[in-house]
């Protein structure tokens, strides 16, 4: 399924990671976001990331020793989700564009052992 326009807009333009890294707001919901997956999700593991943005959790649970495969709708993010991962190359995870629309379907490789 193919985001709204608005809301595929308001990604585009919006500075998804800075809105993750901002002192206050930003600081509680991705703390507290990275609190609670570390709680629920076995280490290491397997995680699939849909919607993952620019990769700011997936960077984290990939520091934490999960293989992680982002997937987001947005060119624009995983542009940024790529060079995040390629800026931490001790723990690495992939990205990839994925969007469904009427014509085609584009979609991630499924994750095998």
């Amino acid at each position: 399924m193919e985001p709204d326009n608005p809301v595929r807009w308001g990604y585009e333009v919006t500075d998804e990671g800075a809105r993750l890294w901002r002192p206050g707001i930003g600081d509680l919901v991705r703390l507290r976001t990275w609190e609670i997956l570390e709680r629920v999700i076995p280490s290491p593991g397997r995680v699939l990331d849909v919607g993952g943005g620019p990769g700011a959790h997936a960077a984290h649970l990939a520091t934490l020793g999960h293989t992680v495969h982002l997937t987001d709708p947005v060119s624009r993010h995983i542009e940024s989700a790529r060079a995040r991962a390629a800026a931490q190359a001790d723990a690495p995870f992939t990205a990839e564009w994925a969007m469904r629309s009427s014509s085609r379907r584009t979609t991630t490789r499924s994750m095998r052992s």
